[in-house]
Formats: C-alpha cells, structure tokens, sequence
C-alpha cells in the first residue's frame, strides 16, 4: 500500500509541474506483446505453503494511450492483460498433500486451469533522448483497478468402496485488487508516424481465494461433509519483456 501511494504522489507531482511548460505534442496510442516471468511465490512449486502460484511462463499484452504534456512527459492510459498456466506437477502434489488420507490412487479427475488477469490503468511517462529525433528512453509508473480469474484447480476422485466422490478446488472464480506497474523502454522513430518500441515492466497485484475439500455420495452431486477449506493469498508478480508499435495520431 505505501508503494502504492508513493506512486500516486510521484504522478501527481509530475502532473501539477507540467502545466506550465505544455507543447504541441500530439496524442500517441501503442501495442505491445510479449511474455510474463513469474516471480517468487507465484512461481513457486512448494507444496506445504498457501502463497505458491505453481505459475508458469505466460502472455501479456498492453494498450496504451499517451497525452503529452510536455516534451518529456506524458499521462497515459493503460489496458494491461496477462496470463500463465499451471505447472501441473507441483499443483497435483499440492491437491494430494492438502487432501491428506483422504487421497487415493484410483479414478483421478484433474482440471488445473490458468491465472488469468486484466487491468485498467492510469500513470505517467518520462521520456529522454539518446539519439534526438531518433532514439529515446522512457519510463512509466502506472496503478489502477485489476481483476484476476482464479485457476479451479480441481481434482475429483471417485471411491467405489464407500460410494462417495471425494472434490477439490479452488471455490473463488475471481478477486479485484489495487496493482502496481512499472516500465522501461526505448522507442525508435521509423517515421514521422510510427515507432519501433521494446520494452521491459514489472507487474504486481494480490489476490485471495479459498480452496475447498468435501465428499458427496456417487449418485448426488449434493455436498455431505465438508473436509477442508484453506484461505490462499497468492501475490501475483511477473517481470514482462514485449515489443510493438507506437502510432502518432
């Protein structure tokens, strides 16, 4: 929360100075794609904790539009979406561990799912030239509203013995959470319409969810006996690495 906030002040401040030296600089939108590196707890495999995200590398993409106003600063909008899938290996052992002895080998159903975000964002930019007219640096701090898709991580296992089904997954199909972005990119100029941009960002959002274990008969889908909830905070962090285009309208 304080990152958060420091974030906020930094936009505001940039803003409020810029008033006074405004330039005819026009809007600008841009495109980019690339891959999401998960990192620490979200990565993370350790099945004896409640933070793992068991998460892959994934896909991110984002939509910016940019008003200058100034030469080197711009405020811009952002539409940032992102997802991984599951490393199933690690996520099966956190299923079986969670269930305990109520595991067993027999008729295993699995569904794990994906991590899924998507987020409307508002920041600044700062921009400097390494080559003028030609090559510039840029950097971006951005924070907004985020919504995440959960994966079900599901399993269900059928006892033929006792007659029952035993399930588990994960409950919350989705969270809203504050994030936080970060950027660094160069922007060549191909003409005087369009940009080559590369760019670097880390991205960083909370989420909570519950996870659920219960058994029901074979011949009802009703719940008879719930076994276990646990309450997850798994931290979503990624470093993302894209290229695209920037148009100058």
């Amino acid at each position: 929360m304080k990152l958060l906030n420091l974030t906020l002040i930094i936009i505001t401040t940039l803003t409020l100075l810029s008033f006074g030296t405004f330039a005819q600089n026009p809007v600008k939108v841009s495109l980019t794609m690339g891959s999401a590196i998960p990192l620490a707890e979200f990565k993370s495999s350790d099945n004896s904790k409640l933070d793992a995200g068991f998460s892959n590398k994934g896909f991110i993409l984002n939509i910016d539009a940019d008003y200058y106003l100034h030469n080197r600063l711009c405020l811009s909008g952002r539409f940032h979406f992102g997802m991984s899938d599951i490393a199933d290996k690690p996520a099966f052992d956190w299923m079986k561990s969670n269930l305990g002895n109520n595991f067993f080998e027999d008729s295993i159903k699995t569904n794990y799912g994906f991590w899924q975000w998507s987020a409307p964002l508002l920041g600044a930019k700062f921009n400097y030239p390494l080559i003028i007219n030609k090559l510039y640096i840029e950097t971006g701090l951005f924070s907004g509203f985020a919504i995440t898709q959960i994966p079900i991580l599901y399993i269900e296992l059928n006892d033929i013995d006792t007659a029952r089904k035993i399930f588990s997954q994960n409950i919350t199909k989705s969270v809203y959470s504050m994030p936080f972005m970060a950027d660094l990119s160069l922007r060549l100029i191909l003409n005087d319409r369009i940009q080559l941009k590369i760019q670097s960002s880390y991205f960083q959002t909370a989420t909570n969810h519950q996870h659920t274990s219960y058994f029901s008969n074979l011949n009802t889908p009703k719940i008879n006996n719930e076994i276990k909830t646990v309450n997850l905070k798994v931290p979503i962090k990624t470093i993302n690495l894209s290229a695209g285009l920037v148009y100058t309208l």
